[in-house]
């Protein structure tokens, strides 16, 4: 009898859209970088939108919404975000009509896919194993396009160059020749190495934490963490020490041990700055990470745009949703337009949603929410489908040791 249910062309059919809506979830990053072929919003956001009726018709079928207190706090970040976009948000004609239509989708994407998808269709190992398996493949195209240009002097872009989204312009050179300030830096699938390491962060925690990962997959774990290297990411370097400092703090013996371990630790750290100093590749990731100048520093105009926030009319209220002015040099960080946007009370809820995921967590969600909110103060997080991305993970907790396989 069971048998015949677990093989019915229905429960089938359910496994498939299940598979079908994870695996989407674990490509968003990649998919919000190409438009449709009418140019009409970005695929991930297309797709979203797409699956929201089979995630409506399994909570109707299941006829219960799993309700936590990081979701409703997460509600009051939205009603937040609408307050500022239509009472005291100060915006010019179009920016308001842009912040209206985007504070729209993420609501509907939030609600949807957050507060009931989480709960119903979304399989949280299936996602995993596909960000895993991207992020080794978009390794081993980095390291062709290593080979490529030092063997061959010749530049390959994997991207999809004609349907990437009027947004993605601004990298038409970097993606033409891989080169930024005159030096190598290869992305692979992505428009540029940091994108890399925000999705791969998923992949390295899923590993190394989401369960009791076996020899094979720590090689993997490995593998990841040199494509992320070798993209000369600092944000991915740092990401690296921490996520498996973290890694070797959790499988350590409580004895005599630690002392040792520690010190092991210590020089194993020691010898891999050393090594990767002799690479050209490294030394100026160190250098962009820093030193430079406000064009090449990647810690100094993170900085540098902190001083917007001095100029607020509101720092409790902000200024609105996705305001940010237009004056803005290089790049931001989330942190930074999500106070400039949303003020101190967004941010308080925001932080307050990774808190209260952190204590309800075993290790591996306590690190993801660490890692969130570390990235959302050095990286440009403040997004649909980037925060979507993450939470998606978050709130599927709490995380059971998961048997690996890739």
């Amino acid at each position: 009898m069971n048998s015949a249910t677990i093989s019915s062309p229905k429960t089938v059919k359910k496994m498939k859209i299940s598979y079908i809506y994870s695996v989407i979830i674990g490509l968003l990053p990649i998919l919000s970088i190409y438009k449709d072929i009418f140019n009409i919003a970005e695929v991930a956001t297309i797709l979203l939108i797409a699956f929201s009726p089979f995630v409506l018709l399994r909570m109707v079928n299941k006829n219960k919404i799993t309700i936590s207190t990081g979701k409703i706090l997460l509600l009051f970040f939205l009603l937040d975000a609408g307050a500022s976009v239509f009472i005291w948000g100060t915006y010019s004609a179009n920016n308001h009509r842009t912040a209206i239509l985007t504070y729209m989708i993420m609501v509907y994407c939030f609600i949807v896919h957050i507060l009931i998808g989480t709960g119903t269709l979304f399989n949280r190992k299936i996602a995993m194993l596909t960000v895993q398996r991207i992020s080794i493949l978009n390794t081993a195209i980095i390291v062709l396009q290593y080979i490529a240009h030092y063997l061959f002097n010749v530049y390959f872009n994997p991207t999809i160059t004609n349907l990437l989204i009027d947004d993605a312009q601004v990298y038409t050179s970097y993606l033409s020749s891989g080169m930024s300030f005159g030096v190598f830096r290869p992305a692979g699938l992505f428009l540029e190495p940091s994108h890399f390491t925000l999705f791969s962060a998923i992949a390295l925690w899923s590993i190394l934490f989401a369960y009791n990962p076996k020899k094979k997959q720590i090689m993997y774990a490995i593998i990841i963490s040199l494509g992320i290297v070798l993209t000369t990411s600092g944000m991915g370097i740092v990401l690296n020490f921490l996520m498996w400092g973290a890694f070797f703090i959790k499988r350590r013996n409580i004895s005599k041990k630690i002392i040792f371990n520690v010190l092991v630790g210590i020089i194993v750290f020691a010898i891999s700055i050393t090594v990767l100093y002799q690479f050209n590749f490294f030394q100026y990731a160190i250098y962009r990470m820093f030193t430079g100048d406000i064009r090449t520093s990647a810690l100094y105009t993170r900085i540098y745009n902190m001083q917007y926030l001095e100029n607020m009319s509101s720092k409790w209220l902000g200024e609105g949703f996705m305001n940010f002015p237009e004056t803005i040099v290089g790049y931001s960080n989330g942190a930074v337009k999500l106070i400039y946007g949303q003020g101190i009370i967004g941010a308080i809820l925001f932080i307050t949603i990774l808190f209260i995921q952190f204590i309800r967590t075993n290790y591996s969600g306590k690190i993801l929410a660490l890692c969130l909110l570390g990235l959302f103060f050095v990286a440009e997080m403040y997004s649909t489908v980037y925060l979507l991305f993450y939470l998606m993970f978050l709130f599927s907790v709490p995380i059971k040791h998961l048997k690996s396989q890739i």
